[in-house]
Order: structure tokens, then sequence, then C-alpha cells
């Protein structure tokens, strides 16, 4: 399941002379920048953006395998040069976001910004070096890791996507508090003269779609063992791998990967850097290493599903018009064969009463700009139970006063085949 949370605050602030007591709390765009001109010398600046804990430490145990992703809308970009790369770290303090709108017709020098976190409080005792934030995790094991949360842009026009679960967990294990994020360029070094250019990306007061969100992904995908009247079991999926795609016209896809770790806390990238040099401790994180146990799905019995295979036609049964952004509801999957074979059947072919041990998703976009909202992975996975394949929507992931249409795919002996949904759906608060 995929669940959206919206910022509380976000900004940008600047490290130039000009700007950096400036504050853009209100501004539309969020802007990374590392540029050099001689009349201005070097100009780096950096976002700032905070959400709500999402789940509660003793939550975690119902989500198996999560993930949290950042992810902004980009804008414009300008003069970019080389490789660029965006790095999230977690905020050592509290900061206040402010009412300005950087260099407009009444500029506001007021928190935050380069040199103030709230309006009697500076970042450092120097005051000339930014935001201050946590740089590296240490396990229960004394191992220190690198907060190695970072994205690389494949082009100049990427949207960013950047996984910070290890940061959103340290939030959740009462390890730190949770005072947001600080984007940065990797390569944003005051002391060169090398440009790197500008990335600028929506910011929470856009009045657009393309709001910056914390995507809260796991997998609640279950297959249980029911036994029908034809068959003696229909399986009972462990683990999920392999990879998946869509041939949808701007593609909804994705890949499939396997468990990440049994423990609570790191990602794959991170590096033992113990071999370095000394580590300032105020930028270091201790990190609780709790194992979770997970809920367990229990085998049930079922005698009113058939199961199918060959060309099948899957269908969601109960599509409403309207949804309210609050709402998770279970949303049931019926599939049959494509052109049933006629038959005397205590039943009609076309209900969709049957279930089948393919492997089956869901996708949803946006119904005008097609832009995809849940994408095929492992995380949007059909699963099936007694009264057939079901998979639960939050509807949180969608923005009100739009249109959305879901997609399907069933992974059989057929290849990938990807079924549109006519029907739209809107959602409201």
């Amino acid at each position: 399941m995929n669940t959206l949370y919206k910022p509380t605050q976000d900004s940008t602030v600047y490290s130039s002379k000009a700007l950096r007591e400036l504050n853009f709390g209100r501004s539309e765009i969020l802007e990374l920048k590392n540029t050099f001109s001689e009349s201005v010398g070097q100009t780096n600046s950096q976002i700032l953006i905070q959400f709500e804990t999402p789940i509660k430490k003793e939550e975690l145990k119902n989500y198996p395998n999560i993930k949290f992703t950042l992810e902004l809308k980009i804008t414009e970009s300008e003069d970019l040069t080389g490789e660029v790369g965006v790095s999230a770290y977690p905020v050592c303090d509290t900061w206040v976001e402010g009412n300005g709108r950087g260099s407009d017709t009444d500029p506001l020098y007021d928190p935050v910004n380069w040199i103030y976190k709230t309006s009697d409080t500076k970042w450092t005792e120097e005051g000339s070096t930014g935001p201050t934030y946590y740089t590296h995790i240490q396990d229960c094991a004394g191992v220190t890791y690198e907060i190695n949360s970072k994205f690389i842009l494949k082009d100049k026009t990427s949207d960013i996507s950047i996984d910070i679960t290890n940061i959103a967990l340290r939030w959740i294990m009462g390890d730190i508090p949770n005072n947001g994020l600080v984007l940065k360029l990797i390569d944003d070094s005051p002391n060169t003269q090398n440009s790197v250019g500008s990335l600028k990306f929506f910011s929470r007061d856009t009045n657009t779609i393309y709001s910056p969100s914390l995507r809260l992904s796991y997998i609640d995908y279950s297959f249980y063992g029911c036994k029908t009247t034809t068959d003696q079991t229909c399986g009972h999926h462990d683990s999920i791998s392999g990879s998946i795609s869509g041939s949808i016209s701007g593609s909804i896809s994705g890949s499939l990967i396997e468990s990440e770790a049994d423990y609570v806390g790191f990602s794959d990238a991170s590096v033992d850097i113990a071999d370095e040099p000394p580590i300032d401790v105020t930028k270091l994180i201790t990190s609780t290493c709790q194992e979770i146990v997970y809920k367990e799905h229990s085998l049930i019995a079922s005698d009113e599903l058939t199961k199918v295979s060959g060309q099948l036609f899957p269908k969601i049964k109960n599509i409403k018009k309207i949804y309210r952004t609050s709402e998770i509801v279970r949303m049931d999957v019926g599939v049959r064969n494509k052109n049933p074979i006629k038959t005397f059947n205590k039943k009609a072919s076309y209900l969709g009463n049957n279930y089948t041990d393919y492997d089956m998703f869901y996708g949803i976009r946006d119904a005008e700009t097609h832009e995809n909202i849940i994408m095929f992975d492992k995380y949007s996975q059909i699963s099936c139970d007694e009264s057939g394949h079901f998979f639960n929507m939050s509807y949180s992931c969608l923005q009100p006063g739009r249109y959305y249409k879901f997609f399907l795919m069933i992974q059989g002996e057929y290849g990938d085949e990807v079924f549109e949904d006519e029907r739209t759906l809107s959602v409201e608060v």
C-alpha cells in the first residue's frame, strides 16, 4: 500500500550576502543552487522541508518492508553541468518556515534563512554556515554509517525521488527529533568556482497538483491457502521477486525486489566509514536496533472460488465516483477467462467469482495529466482471501478536485497484460 503525506513547512535558504537573511517560506518555488559569478561570487542554496512523523513506534509491526520516499516535482533547471546529485539529511534543530516570498516588493528579514533558524536563534554561533544536520548513524554494534540518502539526476528535467527510510525510521524509533530534512546539491562546496547550476521545484505553496510529498510504502500483499472444490490449494507466495513493466502510453512501470532487512534501520547504500577521520559527534545519530516481529496470515478455506488460468480479464468490482482522502477502502477484483468456454455450470462465467495464482498488480494515474500516482511494484500487488482478489487503497494519495483511473496488470503465461478501467473517480476532503 502507498500513502502520501504533504509537508507541514518548507523553505529555501541562500548563502549569498544579498539573500542570506531573507525569508522564502511562502515562495511557490524551492531551489537548489550552486553558481559562481565575478560580481556576486559563490551562491549556494539549500531546501528545508518537514513532515509529521507518519506512524508510531508500536505500529511498525503492521508495516512489513516499509519504505519512505521524498518526492519533489521539478519546474525548471538552469545551466546544469556534469552529473548532478541531491542529498537529504535530517535537521538537528527546530526552525520556523516564515511568511516571506524572498526578493519581492516587501522582503522579510525573518527566519528561516541562512543565518537564523528562529527569530532570535542562529543555526551556529558563527552564523554563516547554514542549517545544521546529522551526517552519520552508529548502530548498536558500534558500526558507523553515512546517512546515504542521495538521488542522481538522470536528465536535466528529472523529478526527485529520494529513499529516506533510514532517516524516517530514526524519527519513529525516537533516536532523533523530527525536525525535517535539509536538501543540498552533492557538489555545493563554497570553495570552488565550478558552477553546478540550479534546480527549481514546486513548494507546498504552489497552486498546482505538484506539491512535495512523503510517500509511505509497505507490503500488504497476502495470498491465503484457499481450498476449493476443484483444487487442493491455490498456493502461497512467501517472497516476491522478478521485474514487471506496463505498456501503457507514458508507461506505468516498476520493479519487484526481495525483502531488505530483518532489523529496522539502514539502507543497503550505507557505507562503513570506520577507517575515515573522526566524526563530529554533534552530527552523529546513535540508533536503536530493534527486531520487529510482523504479523503472519493464517490459512483459510473456501468452497466459493474457482481457479482460472490462461488469458484472463480482471476488473475492479466496486468503484465509487467519489471517495474521501481519509478513507482506506477494500477494492475487490474479479477475474475471469477472456473467452470462457460455454458449459453447463451452477454459476455464471462472467461473475468473476474466481481466483488465479498469477501475480496481479494495480496502478492509478491522473486521468487528465496521465501522471502515475501508484505504479506496478511490490507495494501494489493484489491479494487474495476467501472472498477472492482484493487490494486496500488509501485515498490520501490523491489530490482533491482531480479525476483518476485505475489500471490492472496480470503476469501470466501470455506475458504482462495491462488493463485500463475506463471509469473515473475523484476524491474530496
